[in-house]
């Protein structure tokens, strides 16, 4: 029983003692018992009014991101699910051994092996885009090289994802994130397995473990699934390092989580992947664009043939209103041109966040990335050695108002040199430039619109396109939404 009840039961005794009389007064008695029994009912209907008041309000603390909550769409994707790889609610991180238990508010929950085992988070997601493009399908495919992009002028499921997370006790996290993916162009279905993993909260010291199929930790796009995105389409440096889909491989990384230096806190990772399939382009990947070379098969006979990785991400909170994050990756392993091809990706990122108002913030994000492709001479032709350098970056403001109304602004520049033939021509290793405002609208819980403009310049339109005016435009409208049970959807993405 509760206090208040407890509290109620004691003046309601009270109030009968006091209340006592002769049987003359059998009728006084009866009304005040009648006026007792009111008072009790209407005392129990507030007390229950408040306690519904506060489970809801702890359900919309805890359901914001669940629902698909708007929050902070812009320069660092959808915050209810992704700021950084792997946060858990915390700015950097994981649940750890001291954390309280956090099956609270899981789908379902059961006793194996006298472990308690919960489905913590169960979700849908469900973007599509249409739009009109300046450009014939033949060449808007290639300037819009995300796997999920809009390809063309019409109508794009860019991906229907399903995704679900579960824990055993404190020991364990699980993710699991599936894609069904339509082509634009083709019609073609296909159905991706994106995440597959487990991960540690039992270590010491801040440290964890991931083993199974993850997105790369590198940066502050590639790690996020694609209802997290910020714009509708993919950025242009990051499909030239990291192909159509984003990097990601089957492979094992090793977290820690510093404690904290005043406000500041940092969180390192270091890791190994498979270097091979078509997710690993810039390794052993099987459409890294290099023209007139042989290539090699995407096998690993030793560790020298992984991918390394090495994140670190440090965020600084300057009160309650601002908070700046800076970031640092690389990468290191083996390229398909042959048994000495190698590649380094290197990369820096820079978010700022300030609270302007009760209503209104700001977000401006910003990720470099520098390559470096030692290709191999082609044993069976006559292209020489080289060493091929790409490099360029992204920036993105926007504002945002009461996490319902956001306006952003972008632009991206890659570029690049090396002796390949194909540099000029190729819409993977030419020069580019894009402009893209975009406006967005949450209308419903877990349900947004945006409405997005590209402006590109491209050197291979010279030859693509044939036209003298080396530019493109495209206008894209973007429909989200995103439906999930279970606790917040707090997990790394």
């Amino acid at each position: 029983m509760k206090p208040f009840q407890r509290l109620i039961m004691g003046l309601a005794a009270v109030f009968l003692i006091t209340s006592a009389s002769p049987p003359s007064k059998a009728g006084s008695l009866e009304k005040r018992l009648k006026l007792l029994e009111a008072t009790l009912q209407d005392l129990v209907e507030r007390d229950q009014k408040k306690d519904r008041e506060i489970a809801r309000l702890r359900s919309l603390v805890k359901g914001d991101a669940a629902t698909g909550g708007h929050s902070k769409h812009h320069g660092g994707g959808h915050k209810g699910h992704h700021d950084g790889h792997k946060d858990h609610g915390n700015g950097h991180g994981k649940k750890h051994a001291g954390d309280p238990h956090h099956d609270d508010g899981a789908v379902y929950s059961t006793m194996i092996q006298g472990r308690k085992t919960s489905l913590d988070w169960i979700g849908v997601s469900i973007n599509a885009a249409a739009g009109h493009s300046s450009e014939p399908s033949e060449v808007s495919q290639n300037l819009q090289g995300g796997g999920h992009d809009p390809k063309a002028t019409g109508f794009r499921l860019q991906s229907a994802d399903f995704s679900m997370t579960g824990s055993v006790e404190r020991a364990f996290d699980g993710e699991l994130h599936i894609a069904y993916v339509l082509n634009q162009l083709t019609g073609a279905t296909a159905v991706e397995l994106e995440e597959a993993f487990l991960r540690t909260n039992f270590l010491p010291y801040g440290f964890d473990v991931e083993a199974g199929q993850m997105f790369t930790e590198f940066g502050i796009h590639n790690p996020m699934h694609l209802h997290e995105w910020a714009w509708i389409d993919q950025p242009v440096i990051n499909t030239r390092m990291f192909g159509g889909d984003g990097m990601r491989q089957v492979g094992v990384r090793i977290g820690w989580l510093s404690p904290k230096l005043g406000a500041l806190q940092s969180h390192i990772h270091v890791g190994a992947q498979n270097p091979t399939g078509e997710t690993m382009k810039s390794f052993l990947g099987s459409d890294e664009a290099l023209s007139e070379r042989a290539r090699r098969k995407g096998n690993v006979n030793g560790i020298d043939d992984l991918v390394y990785l090495v994140r670190m991400d440090n965020r600084l909170h300057l009160g309650k209103k601002s908070m700046v994050r800076a970031g640092f990756s690389a990468l290191f392993g083996p390229n398909a041109t042959g048994s000495t091809g190698d590649t380094q990706i290197y990369g820096a990122d820079l978010t700022l966040e300030h609270a302007l108002s009760k209503q209104w913030s700001a977000r401006w994000s910003n990720e470099f990335m520098y390559r470096t492709y030692k290709a191999q001479n082609d044993l069976v032709g006559d292209t020489a050695s080289d060493t091929l350098v790409d490099h360029g970056f992204y920036s993105q403001v926007a504002l945002d108002y009461s996490d319902k109304y956001w306006l952003g602004l972008l632009y991206e520049r890659a570029s690049g040199s090396g002796d390949d033939p194909a540099r000029d021509s190729s819409s993977d290793l030419d020069q580019r430039h894009r402009f893209s405002p975009i406006a967005g609208w949450q209308f419903a819980p877990g349900a947004q619109l945006r409405l997005q403009y590209n402006y590109d310049i491209a050197d291979h339109l010279d030859v693509a396109a044939a036209k003298d005016d080396a530019s493109a435009h495209a206008f894209w409208a973007g429909l989200g939404w995103t439906f999930g049970a279970g606790k917040s959807h707090d997990h790394k993405h």
